[in-house]
């Protein structure tokens, strides 16, 4: 396991001691609404009062929850992220936050997220992507030179009026061979060609790439959405050091929210 940098540790600390806070104040507003209804028993004068007051607090309760929730699950998100780190990392550039003419960070902050979404789905679509037909029929030859190369036919023909015939592979535990061995003996650039002719009737996917190009959009968009991440994450800080509280979003990434970057051969941190 690889140690984390000065800064993310420091960054770590806070988001521990936000959940802490935020635990400690939904304990203390359900201790203060307990307290409330206690007297109500009392039937007092400003009972209207007190239960409008209640009902407020209730009201914040729910946000205080959702609030002290999601930090202890992105805590322990980042405990196992941690506990999985298998390369080294170093600091990041940080990022700016910068608002145009008339956006807050609210309505910044949900463009960025939709964008997020937009980014994950075209990254899961990526992951999908169907290979091409030639490596479709490169991975069938592949296939059928892993066939059992025993297969030839065991005769037996040692009496008057007695035939038998099976294919076997002595190499194997099974008995008989399969069935596309027998095809591949019989025949093999025909049983190849017919394999292939199937292939290209297959129906067509919505995506094909190749294995470099896929290899190449995966990193790409992989990238956009690190970056993106990392803008989401310096908006959050930006609204919290303005006095505004935002729920982080469930499995943001560690990279993005601590401030890291995987460290490259010879690279250095960001200063």
């Amino acid at each position: 396991m690889f140690e984390l940098t000065k800064r993310a540790n420091a960054r770590l600390l806070r988001i521990n001691h936000l959940c802490g806070e935020a635990v400690a104040l939904a304990d203390a507003t359900v201790g203060r609404i307990s307290a409330l209804r206690r007297l109500l028993n009392n039937s007092p004068p400003d009972a209207s009062s007190i239960e409008f007051e209640i009902s407020r607090l209730q009201g914040s309760l729910s946000d205080h929850k959702m609030h002290s929730d999601s930090l202890q699950q992105l805590i322990a998100q980042l405990n196992a992220w941690q506990q999985t780190l298998k390369f080294p990392v170093i600091d990041a550039a940080p990022v700016k936050v910068r608002l145009g003419t008339g956006e807050s960070v609210l309505s910044k902050l949900s463009d960025i997220r939709r964008h997020i979404a937009e980014l994950a789905f075209e990254l899961k679509t990526a992951q999908r992507a169907a290979p091409t037909v030639e490596e479709q029929k490169a991975a069938a030859d592949a296939w059928l030179a892993n066939l059992p190369t025993h297969s030839r036919p065991r005769i037996k023909a040692h009496k008057h009026d007695f035939f038998s015939m099976e294919f076997s592979d002595p190499t194997s535990h099974t008995v008989r061979l399969p069935i596309a061995s027998v095809l591949y003996w019989m025949d093999p650039e025909a049983f190849r060609a017919r394999i292939h002719t199937e292939i290209e009737a297959l129906p067509k996917p919505a995506l094909v790439l190749s294995a470099e190009k896929q290899a190449e959009r995966i990193a790409e968009l992989r990238a956009l959405l690190l970056h993106a991440e990392r803008e989401e994450a310096a908006l959050i800080e930006y609204a919290e050091s303005e006095g505004q509280r935002i729920v982080f979003r469930p499995f943001i990434s560690a990279l993005a929210l601590l401030g890291l970057a995987i460290k490259q051969n010879g690279q250095r941190a960001a200063a």
